[in-house]
């Protein structure tokens, strides 16, 4: 029984038993052209969410999200995480209520045009951003908070995950 990762949240799947979250992975494991295993470790994780489920994530941002059991208790086995398939399928339900996707046609349909915009030019080593360099992010913070409008309000996200990306406080 293969899903996409639209309607479960992390929390959503801590309810699943970890047959059930095997079965919802099948697809995305398929698409990455790789075996399941458990436990699996985070670089595997990370090939998997990122050739099958198209989604954002590198292993440093998996192994934070272990950290702060924002995917559930994550094992440790031989001093690496050892994910199961609950831990894997909360990182892709996380991924996608980040909104953390690649550009793929998988994900495309959920993309705001902005954000369509920004992996297209991010593709071809573009910055839809560059003049945000002079902008400080408290302003930036202050701008979106003030913002009612949900379009703009997005695309200053992305600005800001620009400037931080820019800045090298994120990856």
């Amino acid at each position: 029984m293969e899903t996409t990762m639209t309607t479960e949240t992390a929390t959503q799947v801590s309810d699943l038993s970890e047959a059930e979250c095997s079965a919802r992975l099948a697809g995305m494991f398929r698409d990455a052209d790789c075996h399941q295993h458990w436990p699996a470790q985070t670089d595997e994780v990370c090939e998997v969410l990122r050739s099958g489920g198209k989604y954002d994530v590198s292993p440093e941002l998996l192994e934070s999200w272990a950290r702060t059991q924002s995917v559930g208790r994550v094992g440790i086995h031989s001093g690496r995480f050892a994910w199961t398939p609950g831990n894997m399928l909360a990182a892709a339900a996380l991924a996608n209520a980040a909104r953390r996707w690649l550009l793929d046609a998988k994900h495309i349909s959920k993309m705001t045009g902005a954000e369509l915009a920004y992996l297209q030019a991010a593709s071809i080593g573009e910055n839809l951003f560059s003049d945000l360099q002079d902008v400080d992010i408290q302003t930036l913070c202050g701008v979106i908070a003030g913002c009612e409008d949900k379009d703009l309000r997005s695309t200053l996200c992305l600005g800001l995950v620009a400037k931080l990306r820019h800045d090298k406080i994120i990856e």
